[in-house]
Protein backbone atom coordinates (compact mmCIF):
# COMPACT_ATOMS: atom_id res chain seq x y z
CA UNK A 1 0.00 0.00 0.00
CA UNK A 2 1.88 3.28 -0.99
CA UNK A 3 -1.08 5.36 -1.96
CA UNK A 4 1.25 8.28 0.07
CA UNK A 5 4.05 8.01 -2.23
CA UNK A 6 1.99 7.36 -5.54
CA UNK A 7 -0.18 10.48 -4.68
CA UNK A 8 2.85 12.97 -4.07
CA UNK A 9 5.08 11.70 -6.85
CA UNK A 10 1.86 12.31 -9.52
CA UNK A 11 1.56 15.37 -8.55
CA UNK A 12 5.11 16.15 -9.27
CA UNK A 13 5.87 18.02 -12.78
CA UNK A 14 9.10 18.42 -14.17
CA UNK A 15 10.61 21.03 -12.37
CA UNK A 16 9.66 19.42 -8.82
CA UNK A 17 11.92 16.42 -10.59
CA UNK A 18 14.61 19.05 -11.53
CA UNK A 19 14.96 20.27 -8.13
CA UNK A 20 15.07 17.06 -6.40
CA UNK A 21 17.53 15.22 -8.89
CA UNK A 22 15.33 12.66 -10.10
CA UNK A 23 14.33 11.68 -13.64
CA UNK A 24 10.86 13.31 -14.56
CA UNK A 25 9.76 10.16 -16.75
CA UNK A 26 11.01 7.39 -14.19
CA UNK A 27 9.26 8.59 -11.59
CA UNK A 28 10.34 5.58 -9.11
CA UNK A 29 9.00 5.46 -5.20
CA UNK A 30 12.69 4.02 -3.76
CA UNK A 31 14.58 6.44 -5.69
CA UNK A 32 12.12 9.15 -5.18
CA UNK A 33 12.38 9.01 -0.87
CA UNK A 34 16.43 8.25 -1.46
CA UNK A 35 16.53 11.52 -2.32
CA UNK A 36 14.20 12.89 0.10
CA UNK A 37 16.48 11.61 2.72
CA UNK A 38 19.71 12.62 0.82
CA UNK A 39 18.65 16.44 0.41
CA UNK A 40 16.81 16.21 4.29
CA UNK A 41 17.06 19.50 6.57
CA UNK A 42 15.60 21.48 9.25
CA UNK A 43 12.44 23.38 7.37
CA UNK A 44 11.77 26.76 7.24
CA UNK A 45 7.88 26.53 6.55
CA UNK A 46 5.09 27.65 8.21
CA UNK A 47 2.08 24.46 9.52
CA UNK A 48 -0.86 26.10 10.50
CA UNK A 49 0.74 29.22 9.90
CA UNK A 50 3.15 29.26 12.53
CA UNK A 51 6.48 28.11 12.38
CA UNK A 52 8.06 24.97 14.05
CA UNK A 53 9.96 25.09 17.07
CA UNK A 54 13.73 24.15 17.15
CA UNK A 55 12.82 21.08 18.46
CA UNK A 56 9.91 19.81 16.45
CA UNK A 57 12.30 20.50 13.30
CA UNK A 58 15.15 18.10 14.55
CA UNK A 59 12.51 15.64 14.99
CA UNK A 60 10.76 15.77 11.76
CA UNK A 61 14.78 15.89 10.73
CA UNK A 62 15.36 12.24 12.56
CA UNK A 63 12.39 11.09 11.19
CA UNK A 64 13.11 11.56 7.41
CA UNK A 65 16.87 10.62 8.53
CA UNK A 66 15.35 7.14 9.67
CA UNK A 67 13.15 6.22 7.91
CA UNK A 68 13.03 2.61 5.96
CA UNK A 69 12.71 2.62 2.70
CA UNK A 70 12.41 -1.12 2.89
CA UNK A 71 8.88 -0.44 4.60
CA UNK A 72 7.35 0.99 1.85
CA UNK A 73 5.24 -1.21 0.92
CA UNK A 74 3.15 -1.56 4.58
CA UNK A 75 2.38 2.05 3.93
CA UNK A 76 3.08 5.34 5.00
CA UNK A 77 1.46 6.30 8.84
CA UNK A 78 0.55 10.29 7.93
CA UNK A 79 1.24 12.20 10.23
CA UNK A 80 -1.32 15.51 11.25
CA UNK A 81 2.27 16.89 10.60
CA UNK A 82 3.88 14.78 8.76
CA UNK A 83 7.81 14.97 8.32
CA UNK A 84 7.56 14.23 4.45
CA UNK A 85 5.11 16.98 3.26
CA UNK A 86 7.10 19.72 5.51
CA UNK A 87 10.46 18.57 4.19
CA UNK A 88 8.63 18.42 0.01
CA UNK A 89 6.95 22.72 1.21
CA UNK A 90 10.56 23.76 1.76
CA UNK A 91 12.29 21.44 -0.76
CA UNK A 92 10.10 22.82 -3.61
CA UNK A 93 9.28 25.76 -2.91
CA UNK A 94 5.29 24.95 -2.75
CA UNK A 95 2.69 24.62 -0.41
CA UNK A 96 0.93 21.92 0.52
CA UNK A 97 -3.29 21.37 1.70
CA UNK A 98 -3.84 18.11 3.27
CA UNK A 99 -7.72 17.47 3.62
CA UNK A 100 -8.04 14.80 6.52
CA UNK A 101 -11.41 13.80 7.35
CA UNK A 102 -13.00 17.49 7.66
CA UNK A 103 -9.97 19.21 8.40
CA UNK A 104 -7.34 21.27 6.26
CA UNK A 105 -3.82 20.92 7.39
CA UNK A 106 -1.53 23.27 5.89
CA UNK A 107 2.03 23.95 4.83
CA UNK A 108 3.32 27.52 3.74
CA UNK A 109 6.65 27.91 2.27
CA UNK A 110 8.24 30.97 3.51
CA UNK A 111 9.69 31.86 0.12
CA UNK A 112 7.65 32.45 -3.15
CA UNK A 113 5.22 29.83 -4.10
CA UNK A 114 5.49 27.77 -7.12
CA UNK A 115 2.14 26.31 -6.68
CA UNK A 116 -0.22 24.87 -4.07
CA UNK A 117 -0.67 20.71 -3.84
CA UNK A 118 -3.85 19.35 -2.57
CA UNK A 119 -3.94 16.03 -1.16
CA UNK A 120 -6.72 14.63 1.01
CA UNK A 121 -7.31 11.59 3.50
CA UNK A 122 -9.28 9.11 5.94
CA UNK A 123 -7.53 6.68 7.99
CA UNK A 124 -6.55 4.20 5.63
CA UNK A 125 -6.37 6.04 2.02
CA UNK A 126 -4.18 9.41 0.91
CA UNK A 127 -4.44 10.33 -2.28
CA UNK A 128 -4.64 13.60 -4.68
Amino acid sequence: MTCFWDSIIASLNYEDARILGINPMHKNKTIFIQRLKEKNKLVDVLWQGKPLRMQEKKEHFEAVKNYNINGIKNGHLTSICDSFLLLICDLLNVNIEHKYLHNIITYKTKNKCRKILKFKSNKGHFSR
